[in-house]
């Protein structure tokens, strides 16, 4: 019986799925990959875990990004478990697709808006935040914008 430290194993896991942005993805594409929660079937202090859950986000501006980190966050976690004896299983629930608004629909609500108030800041960057928006944006051209 193999004793597997899994405090380890999660170690590594952490440290090696940061590569995904510093060493796998073009810097001048946008991506983040969080590792937010870990989580142990053990409280006691002074007792090594046979199970270790860790639960994190993904954030990019580029569908094709995603589909590469989804692809990447398995290798490395199999990579991983498999060179320090350990099992592991990804689950990689997509969310919220990435927001990207129609230029014609944003040029006209930019339009009202500069009617209306006489001033738009159009030098804005780009946002990472999850928007359900975006699920009515792959359906119908549009545009999402902020006011105030």
């Amino acid at each position: 019986h193999d004793c597997v430290d899994t405090t380890v194993v999660s170690a590594h896991m952490i440290v090696a799925l940061q590569t995904i942005a510093s060493r796998n993805v073009d810097p001048l594409k946008q991506v983040v990959v969080s590792v937010c929660t870990v989580e142990t079937d053990s409280t006691a202090h002074n007792v090594i875990p046979q199970v270790v859950k860790m639960k994190g986000t993904v954030r990019t501006m580029d569908a094709g990004v995603q589909d590469f980190v989804e692809r990447r966050i398995g290798a490395i976690v199999e990579g991983t478990a498999l060179a320090l004896g350990a099992k592991a299983e990804v689950r990689y629930q997509r969310g919220y697709p990435v927001t990207v608004n129609a230029p014609e629909n944003t040029d006209y609500a930019a339009e009202v808006a500069r009617r209306v108030s006489g001033h738009i800041d159009t030098d804005t960057p780009p946002l990472m935040g999850a928007e359900d928006f975006s699920f009515m944006l792959n359906e119908r051209p549009g545009a999402y914008i902020f006011l105030g």
